[in-house]
């Protein structure tokens, strides 16, 4: 229920929940791609590969959405020093990470990101082709103010 005149919730409680279901459903799509990228990593198919890079994009604007909503803002000159994501590169039930760095938060993102693009996925069955990608490896570099990244991409 929202209000009239504001357009805002009337109750704040049920937006607290869907941010914390946010945080779980989001590190469940990076499990299910880490699964995907681990089951298809050694094989040289054209399917193989495009599901390699949609993975790489889906992973990579999973960890974007997370670090917007729930990290520090990217100051340059302490992202080294400010708390970033815990890191799930690889599918491992016991695995536990440790929060890394926001400017290693930032960095993984983009290589994810750039990994996808190089792959030159264009086919209409997916949705994040290289255009999409690359969108958001400008929105991830805009974020981190690395504004000559963001020329580079969007000139």
């Amino acid at each position: 229920m929202r209000d009239e005149k504001s357009g805002l919730p009337l109750y704040q409680g049920s937006q607290i929940n869907r941010r914390q279901s946010m945080w779980k459903n989001h590190y469940e799509y990076i499990r299910n791609c880490n699964i995907i990228l681990e089951a298809v990593q050694d094989r040289d198919s054209e399917l193989s590969k495009k599901m390699t890079a949609a993975c790489l994009a889906i992973k990579g604007i999973c960890y974007y959405n997370l670090m917007r909503s729930f990290c520090e803002p990217y100051i340059p000159e302490t992202a080294n020093d400010t708390p970033g994501l815990p890191l799930v590169k690889t599918f491992d039930i016991e695995e536990r990470p440790q929060r890394s760095s926001l400017k290693e938060t930032g960095e993984y993102i983009c290589s994810l990101l750039n990994k996808s693009i190089s792959m030159k996925l264009e086919s209409e069955d997916y949705i994040f082709t290289g255009d999409v990608t690359s969108a958001f490896l400008a929105k991830t570099l805009f974020w981190m103010q690395d504004w000559d990244g963001v020329i580079g991409i969007c000139p």
